[in-house]
């Protein structure tokens, strides 16, 4: 539950006397809360007996958590939990931090070509435009981070970044029992392009955070993302990822999933222009008490639009993992290519998972495939590596790294690769020696 929520399920209390009011930022953001609690309001609170929810742990969600309204000035400073993580990255274009939703330190110097933005703390009155967020808000969790985001923050990319190190995103959650709701809104101009990493971490609390990232790629612009979550153990994760592709635009997108009891992630990518390109790649490892819930939407609107998509999961054993992915072609999308694929590997019977792959077509002349495989452990891949002197713990673990290798390898910001794959053998090492054993 959230907040003051009513026990009939209703979401008319969710603006907890209102508070959101309290946030600083100038009217054209006031507004944008105002309307996003207007539509909460008139919404329910969802339960796994709806489709869009269904193999979910939304009806766990019985503590409640109050929306944070910050007060004072923000913490400044990378968190050290984020310090090794970004050694491996090596060099940065710069450096944005968050902490609880509040942007802290801006380290960017002098860079022409990007513009980055604290909403709440625009004085001039100018509203940025058009928010794709605020475009895309399919449930009261969408409302929830537009209401309640402290500090919306807006990068605007004007010239092309080709070869230069990634534009780095910290998002640090240290609040017990609070909502927290981490905004961030990237808008690439034609021509544009960068490399774009963001990192969600915290300590160990018990917490809601409610992401959501907006990427609008312009006409012939190039955006590549990478997310990494390694969140607390106690931590609900109900996140949103928005991309809207223009003609001739790519978006690689990628994502190493990690942490939190219960990590949703909802994705809907659009490709509205003609020769639109995206990627999307996730790599996740899920241990025991675990839930990864992936829900993805490849939305053609254009003619020889592409997208591709490769989701590859560990689950260990207890831990539960879903995809459930639709690749929607429309009537005016001639020409179109899309693919999806979704494998998984459990590594012991207690382990779930639930892969849903569905494809709505309205053109006929296309390319569309889905393709989903979930299964245990080789015995023979496993027999010959202890064959070869192998414990058994460490042999599956050494099958799970080369399960997830070729997700990693997808990934398009090769620095960001490497780091990511030192991290998730430290995860397997540490978090899944026991499940393995």
């Amino acid at each position: 539950m959230v907040g003051a929520l009513g026990t009939d399920g209703r979401a008319e209390d969710l603006s907890e006397g209102r508070a959101w009011e309290a946030l600083a930022g100038p009217e054209w953001l006031r507004a944008r809360r105002a309307a996003a609690a207007e539509r909460a309001a008139g919404r329910t609170m969802p339960t796994s007996a709806s489709e869009e929810w269904r193999y979910s742990r939304i009806d766990e969600l019985e503590r409640s958590f109050t929306p944070l309204v910050p007060r004072g000035e923000a913490s400044a400073g990378t968190p050290s939990a984020a310090e090794s993580f970004l050694a491996g990255v090596g060099d940065v274009l710069g450096v944005v931090t968050t902490c609880n939703g509040r942007v802290g330190e801006v380290t960017l110097g002098d860079v022409d070509g990007i513009e980055v933005t604290v909403d709440s703390r625009e004085e001039d009155g100018r509203s940025p435009g058009d928010s794709l967020l605020a475009e895309v808000s399919p449930d009261v969790f969408a409302d929830l981070n537009e209401m309640y985001s402290p500090d919306p923050l807006t990068m605007r990319v004007t010239r092309r970044f080709d070869g230069a190190p990634p534009l780095v995103v910290v998002h640090w959650v240290d609040a017990d029992g609070a909502m927290v709701c981490p905004r961030l809104e990237v808008v690439a101009e034609d021509g544009s392009s960068l490399d774009l990493v963001e990192v969600e971490l915290s300590r160990d609390c018990e917490a809601l955070v409610v992401p959501r990232t907006g990427v609008r790629v312009g006409s012939g612009a190039s955006v590549r993302h990478v997310r990494l979550q390694d969140l607390g153990g106690r931590v609900w994760r109900i996140g949103g990822f928005v991309a809207d592709v223009g003609e001739g635009g790519e978006l690689q997108s990628a994502q190493a999933t990690l942490g939190g009891i219960y990590a949703r992630s909802r994705a809907d990518c659009r490709m509205t222009g003609p020769s639109s390109n995206a990627r999307l790649v996730a790599a996740y490892l899920v241990s025991s008490g675990q839930m990864h819930d992936f829900r993805v939407f490849q939305e053609h609107r254009a003619p020889r639009s592409t997208s591709d998509l490769f989701f590859s999961g560990v689950i260990g054993g207890g831990g539960r993992a879903v995809y459930t992915g639709l690749v929607h072609i429309g009537r005016e999308a001639r020409g179109a290519d899309a693919f999806q694929t979704n494998r998984n590997l459990k590594l012991g019977p207690d382990a779930w998972a639930e892969s849903v792959p569905n494809l709505k077509i309205e053109q006929n002349d296309v390319r569309c495939s889905h393709a989903s495989a979930t299964g245990p452990v080789d015995e023979d891949a496993l027999f010959y590596l202890e064959s070869k002197g192998l414990p058994p713990a460490r042999a599956k673990r050494l099958i799970a790294r080369g399960f997830l290798a070729d997700a990693i390898s997808r990934f398009p910001i090769a620095a960001v690769a490497e780091s990511v794959r030192s991290k998730i053998e430290s995860v397997l090492e540490a978090t899944l020696a026991v499940e393995v054993d």
